[in-house]
């Protein structure tokens, strides 16, 4: 979860567009018109008698609240995420304070739009960010349906942000919207897609908290730490950096503290039930479902409680049997249809699908290979024309089966193949960490758009596929490991109707980096 930040300037802090959505930032649609710009008010009554003994400070009357964060804090569609869950707690708490939610955001991250295959980028260009990764945050997403309309839920948070780009925002948003107290979950990203050693997220997060205060220096700051994820192979440094940082919180906000800016750590790793052997508050591994969600927002309630007094107790996560389940209804209207590279699926978007499964075989077949699709398309590219396929769609919200719907009924198309051939007389060369290929230009009458160059690492067990897109009829590609044999395959993008559209690819002879010789 990687993503450059969207820019926010003193200029547009000074001219207060912040507060409003841009078109590339859109308000969640699940408001109430009632609401007031960029925030939303809950009233609570304080029993006095309910403050916890061990209240160091308390918070002003009326409060505003800034919550920052990244994927775990935004949510994705159809999530009521923990935000929304520590808004219950404060308003069924009933305190005397009026807090507000302040941000620049109210919604979760949408799903994806459909999309056709699309052609390979050409290796010229800048290399791709992470696949949660977002140059411009995506704020239009709609909470769970029974989220009330009065839970306008401003934050400032998206997937991918790390507390490297926080720490240059943090300033600007604390002028435009003067929090009292922040809430803040951030740092995974900095160690899982940023590769951070965790003396530098403890270094981007003192300068997140300078930050904070240099804009209103009498700011107070709720840390979360950082949860910890089911283990990923090869990923041993994000286990042992998450560790090593949240071992180190505690000791650089006690170095940190001062009377007129008060400055908690957060335990939420402790109170979130994800670890390397395994994540039952988590759909992936990491990102909250509904237990995730409250314990996740009973671990700032836990704070809010005990250093402030706020609440008669904390969030209390409910149990297995009152514990909410998300809708995991059967995708309807699902139609597979002959398409230009084979066969096009799709079908009714679900509302807060996290994904869906989509089997296939060739009709007359046992066997059903399942695959996954992000969004409400699904493409068979790697077939010849002809070949009659069945497809049946079910929803995934998770890892669990309780997660998946039923599968919907089947649907049968007849593949099509209006693509280029592949070029010939394909040669591969041998370089140093890298290789070469060469071939000829397809003939004919077609408008080819590109080359696509694929390549696989035989000797890496789960090694990913490469594919890269060139322009003529040579192409070198550079990083492959010295020793390691490569398959190579070449295959041609050309326009048809005016689309881009690729054609089945033809394997080369393989290959090995740093080998006197060339192609074998």
């Amino acid at each position: 979860m990687v993503g450059s930040h969207p820019q926010v300037s003193a200029g547009d802090i000074n001219s207060g567009s912040i507060a409003e959505p841009t078109p590339s930032i859109r308000g969640s649609p699940n408001t109430s018109s009632d609401i007031g710009g960029d925030s939303v008010r809950l009233s609570m009554h304080l029993h006095s008698a309910s403050i916890a003994s061990t209240q160091e400070s308390t918070l002003p009357n009326p409060c505003k609240i800034l919550i920052v964060g990244d994927s775990i804090t935004q949510g994705h569609e159809g999530d009521h995420t923990w935000r929304y869950r520590l808004w219950q707690w404060l308003r069924s708490n009933a305190t005397s304070h009026d807090f507000t939610f302040v941000g620049p955001y109210t919604g979760t991250d949408s799903p994806p739009a459909p999309m056709p295959p699309q052609p390979p980028r050409l290796g010229s260009d800048e290399p791709q960010k992470p696949e949660d990764s977002e140059s411009v945050v995506k704020a239009d997403g709609r909470y769970a349906a029974d989220v009330p309309a009065d839970f306008q839920g401003n934050h400032f948070s998206g997937w991918g942000w790390q507390l490297g780009q926080a720490k240059g925002m943090i300033r600007d948003v604390v002028n435009a919207y003067k929090p009292d107290i922040v809430l803040t979950l951030l740092g995974f990203n900095d160690i899982g897609w940023g590769f951070c050693e965790a003396s530098e997220v403890l270094n981007r997060m003192r300068d997140f908290i300078q930050e904070a205060r240099a804009a209103k220096p009498d700011i107070t700051l709720l840390v979360g730490n950082i949860p910890q994820r089911r283990y990923m192979n090869g990923r041993q440094d994000l286990l042992e950096n998450t560790n090593e940082f949240n071992q180190q919180l505690p000791r650089l906000l006690d170095a940190m503290r001062s009377d007129s800016s008060p400055l908690h750590a957060v335990k939420v790793a402790q109170c979130y039930s994800c670890t390397p052997d395994g994540c039952p508050a988590g759909y992936d591994g990491l990102h909250p479902n509904v237990l995730g969600e409250f314990e996740i927002a009973r671990a700032f309630s836990l704070t809010l409680h005990e250093h402030f007094g706020i609440g008669d107790k904390a969030l209390e996560v409910p149990s297995p049997r009152e514990m909410p389940q998300r809708p995991r209804h059967v995708p309807t209207k699902v139609v597979a249809t002959g398409a230009p590279m084979g066969v096009t699926v799709t079908w009714d978007a679900v509302f807060g699908a996290r994904g869906y499964d989509v089997r296939n075989r060739m009709q007359g077949k046992d066997r059903w290979e399942v695959a996954q699709a992000q969004s409400n398309r699904f493409d068979t590219t790697f077939t010849v024309a002809g070949v009659a396929w069945e497809y049946q769609v079910r929803t995934n919200n998770g890892d669990g089966d309780n997660d998946k719907s039923e599968w919907s009924p089947v649907s049968t198309a007849v593949a099509r193949r209006d693509t280029a051939p592949p070029p010939q007389n394909i040669q591969t060369f041998s370089k140093d960490l890298g290789i070469r290929v060469t071939w000829s230009p397809v003939g004919g009458d077609w408008e080819v758009d590109r080359y696509a160059v694929t390549v696989l690492d035989q000797d890496t067990p789960g090694a990913i596929i490469i594919c890269y897109g060139f322009r003529g009829t040579e192409a070198t590609l550079h990083g492959l490991r010295n020793g390691h044999c490569y398959s190579v395959f070449v295959g041609t993008w050309a326009f048809v109707n005016g689309i881009s559209v690729g054609g089945l690819p033809a394997q080369a002879s393989s290959v090995t980096p740093g080998e006197i010789f060339g192609g074998r």
